[in-house]
């Protein structure tokens, strides 16, 4: 099963990207989790497995979503990053975390159809990926990175 999460701070902005996320997912019948979170310091805390698609605002109270990202990355350098947000400003930033596309609100629903789809024919096929704990916190690994134990 694919993991999406959608993070922004906005409620309504949020609802509305979690539905287009979730039609999206039904309509082309893929086995998708996606989880909503209302700042960058809940996805943290709260997401115990990595996810393979972020979906974030940029301009959020408690830290940006280019730092959420970094965060993120530690855990899974692999993820697909959308962003979508209010400003032009961070766009030229989003290439340093690697983000996938840089997106303006209002959320459009053709815009992050199109986006998914882009993600969805990158991935290759679902990953088992495991959660370790380690000195430094958690990291998820994936199965067929592991090569001794």
């Amino acid at each position: 099963m694919y993991r999406i999460s959608v993070c922004d701070d906005k409620c309504a902005e949020l609802e509305k990207i979690y539905d287009m996320s979730n039609d999206y997912a039904g309509s082309n019948n893929i086995p998708a989790k996606i989880s909503s979170f209302s700042s960058g310091k809940c996805i943290l805390e709260q997401e115990e497995n990595a996810s393979d698609i972020y979906i974030l605002d940029i301009i959020m109270p408690d830290m940006n979503g280019i730092e959420l990202v970094q965060a993120l990355r530690r855990k899974n350098p692999e993820a697909y990053i959308i962003f979508l947000t209010t400003s032009k400003d961070y766009a030229l930033e989003s290439y340093s975390v690697k983000a996938l596309s840089y997106l303006i609100k209002p959320a459009k629903k053709e815009k992050i159809t199109a986006e998914l789809s882009d993600c969805f024919s990158h991935i290759r096929k679902p990953r088992q990926r495991f959660v370790i704990k380690c000195a430094s916190g958690t990291t998820s690994v994936c199965a067929e990175d592991i090569i001794y134990i």
